[in-house]
């Protein structure tokens, strides 16, 4: 059953992010204002009623390049939502967090006054301190957020929620440049986390909101995917690993890997668990369903031809769309959802890529010793069958995307080479020899 939704609800952003993976053009100016129409005329509600019995929708994530910039919007769109969808229970949005206190507040009370008790899921994007925060995002950035979060730390305690709980997380993005900084400067590490605890300490001394909480470990950093990844990065991006770990801080994907190894069973009696949740239903520039957030905006001609017509952007999306295997995600994995026969044929489709691991295990296993022989991986992957299958495993579950796999191979089932590089050059066999040593 088809629970859980993302829509697209914003194509605008105050930010220029480095490595954001929406290319940026002026004409999404226009976009977005007909995203905020589709709201607001009860279009963008049409199309979840051609997806979504009314006893179906419970989760709802509000995408886009920044949703704060629509928030009466969407408050207005989920009074209607709730009419049609009464096991709505669950919505989740993410933001850089720069906007003034007030306007986050100002959203959260709208929702408790809506009528229902929602879990609200916010994270905020916050890359570490000005030294990467600044370099990735905007100059000023950080000072911002920081000041944005000690105010609404303290607002929070004169806002009474009668209905909602809010969960806070943070959402640090690390580039190899970033990686770079802190093997040059290794005592960076103590500055990163220092920065974090100094911020979730605040929280903690200060809020007194029953109905809010933090997750104060969530800064453990995440790569920026999509990347355009050598073996060389995957050797920095392994002295990485091994600096944090020596400093007694996780990544992500120590996480998700602990997670493979924890429910290993259920990897041949429930494997979707292990994928992530694209092909269930998902909303962008059209009326049409798209796999997730990562085709939002790919099925929209103005917006590839935009894009196309400014050859100077630095951009993974841009070399696929010169690759054309655009033409194949928007030929077969972009539907209407009122072409019911069409409809049935994409979740066919999808559920063969969650569900079964056969196919993406053995090609990735190929690709992994193709690589080890052009010298572009360890060949730890030649002399270990047991450790190149876990890898293979790890990489189709831990950094699952059939987008990305479709725009770079031009295939559901085909993990892409970049990422290979990068984890099959010293980082995952660290990820294992942490986890295997109990963190030490």
């Amino acid at each position: 059953m088809r629970e859980a939704c993302e829509i697209l609800v914003a194509a605008v952003c105050p930010l220029a992010c480095k490595y954001c993976y929406i290319p940026k053009d002026p004409s999404m100016q226009t976009m977005h204002e007909e995203i905020r129409e589709a709201m607001k005329s009860g279009k963008l509600l049409a199309r979840l009623k051609d997806v979504f019995d009314s006893n179906q929708l419970k989760y709802l994530g509000f995408w886009g390049t920044e949703p704060a910039t629509v928030f009466p919007d969407i408050l207005q769109f989920l009074r209607e939502a709730q009419k049609v969808f009464p096991k709505l229970a669950n919505l989740s949005f993410s933001t850089s967090f720069i906007f003034p206190p007030d306007v986050y507040l100002k959203f959260l009370k709208g929702i408790d006054s809506v009528g229902r008790p929602y879990k609200v899921d916010m994270q905020i994007s916050l890359d570490g301190p000005s030294w990467i925060t600044d370099k990735n995002r905007m100059e000023g950035v950080t000072e911002r957020v920081v000041n944005n979060w000690k105010a609404f730390i303290d607002a929070l305690n004169d806002t009474p929620f009668e209905r909602i709980t809010v969960s806070l997380k943070w959402k640090a993005t690390h580039s190899i440049e970033n990686m770079k900084e802190f093997l040059k400067n290794p005592q960076r590490v103590e500055e990163y986390i220092g920065f974090f605890e100094s911020l979730n300490n605040y929280f903690i001394k200060h809020n007194r909101n029953k109905r809010v909480t933090l997750a104060v470990k969530s800064y453990v950093p995440t790569l920026v995917v999509p990347g355009k990844y050598t073996s060389e990065d995957g050797k920095v991006f392994a002295k990485y690993l091994q600096l944090l770990h020596l400093k007694g801080l996780k990544s992500t994907y120590s996480y998700r890997l602990r997670r493979l190894l924890i429910h290993e069973k259920e990897l041949t009696r429930n494997p979707s668990c292990f994928t992530c949740s694209g092909g269930r239903s998902n909303f962008g520039l059209s009326d049409n369903l798209t796999i997730c957030h990562r085709g939002f905006y790919l099925d929209d001609e103005r917006y590839v031809k935009a894009i196309l017509s400014h050859p100077d952007i630095e951009n993974w999306d841009v070399s696929c769309f010169e690759k054309g295997f655009l033409d194949v995600y928007k030929r077969n994995f972009v539907v209407d959802p009122r072409d019911e026969m069409n409809k049935i044929r994409f979740y066919y489709v999808m559920r063969n890529y969650h569900d079964y691991l056969s196919l993406k295990i053995a090609a990735t296993e190929a690709l992994l010793i193709e690589l080890v022989k052009a010298g572009q991986a360890s060949r730890v992957y030649l002399e270990s069958q047991e450790l190149r299958t876990l890898f293979a495993l790890f990489i189709n579950s831990a950094l699952s995307c059939p987008s990305e796999n479709i725009l770079n191979t031009g295939s559901l089932h085909l993990q892409t080479l970049s990422l290979i590089r990068l984890f099959a050059n010293g980082a995952f066999e660290e990820l294992v020899r942490y986890e295997l040593s109990g963190g030490k």
